[in-house]
């Protein structure tokens, strides 16, 4: 398509909203990561915690 514009002037606008539409989709895409990343160890310390409780428990009654 930027190969048929035979404006520079619109083709450097094109370019521009291109990289400007590619930045916000990558910002969005970082900050679903991060957002997964902290759902993920949350998670993780629940489970750790729930593992660390069942060993007390384990212990206290085995002793």
């Amino acid at each position: 398509m930027l190969d048929q514009t035979g404006n520079p002037k619109a083709k450097a606008e094109i370019t521009k909203n291109i990289e400007k539409s590619y930045s916000k989709i990558a910002a969005k895409i970082e900050k679903e990561q991060a957002k997964q990343a902290d759902a993920i160890a949350k998670e993780n310390k629940k489970v750790n915690q729930n593992t660390n409780l069942t060993l007390a428990q384990t212990e206290k009654n085995n002793h």
